[in-house]
């Protein structure tokens, strides 16, 4: 991920004190695109400057045409950042587990408790077992691992189920939505939980679902984290996270 200059023009200058508008060419994605910083370098910071053309280069529109599909966004010239303008309407991502014929096993070291608190540890991320099934309106990436990246601040619901075993009959396991802001991952306050059987044993599998909002962070990466009381494989038969974008902070 790295910002070329040489891939940056500008196609419109106002004379009226209205935004300017460029574009960009790049082999990076739209995520990179829209990390904080990525346009600081920009040579129009300083040629479009608000003191020599009114609003210029600072709440310009800039159209990206990245590896994985177009952004357009308005740009903060204090930052070097390029903020996404969503589509009208809420924007609504989904996830699912996409082969249900052929599970998706998490590795998870028990907790040896039964309440399974997200505040004293022992969740796992699922990670690269989901995929991208909707995506409408420009409010969320979907990340390669299957998590979702929100693009701009403001109200997500999220709601989902999981079909379950485990590989120790009769073992709680529970769920939590993981929200990775800074480099650092937090967990929902509250796990939904359920005790679950063996599939190979009983021929049963468990269900778990949940619902939460979040007051998110443009950056924000949500998925699903998993635990369980005793040690083992959990086993992902069929599952879908919904996220739906209400309203921008």
């Amino acid at each position: 991920m790295a910002f070329n200059q040489e891939s940056l023009d500008r196609v419109a200058i106002q004379s009226r004190g209205i935004f300017n508008k460029y574009v960009y060419e790049t082999s990076d994605s739209k995520a990179d695109v829209l990390v904080a910083g990525y346009f600081s370098q920009s040579r129009f910071s300083i040629i479009d400057n608000d003191e020599t053309n009114g609003k210029g280069w600072n709440h310009g529109i800039i159209e990206c045409n990245c590896s994985d599909g177009v952004v357009i966004a308005q740009i903060d010239g204090a930052t070097g950042s390029a903020n996404l303008i969503p589509a009208s309407g809420n924007g609504i991502a989904q996830v699912s587990i996409t082969h249900p014929a052929v599970n998706y096993f998490v590795t998870v070291v028990g907790t040896g408790t039964a309440d399974l608190n997200p505040a004293l540890g022992g969740y796992v991320q699922v990670l690269n077992g989901f995929a991208e099934t909707l995506n409408k309106n420009g409010a969320f990436i979907t990340l390669a691992d299957g998590r979702v990246q929100v693009l701009n601040g403001g109200v997500v619901q999220i709601t989902g189920f999981a079909d379950v075993s485990h590989s120790e009959n009769n073992t709680n396991v529970g769920a939590a939505f993981s929200v990775t802001r800074g480099g650092f991952t937090t967990l929902s306050a509250r796990a939904v939980h359920s005790k679950l059987p063996n599939k190979l044993l009983t021929g049963d599998i468990g269900n778990i679902s949940g619902t939460g909002t979040l007051v998110a962070q443009a950056g924000d990466i949500i998925g699903l984290a998993l635990a369980s009381s005793t040690s083992g494989n959990v086993s992902i038969t069929s599952s879908s996270l919904v996220f739906n974008f209400i309203g921008i902070n």
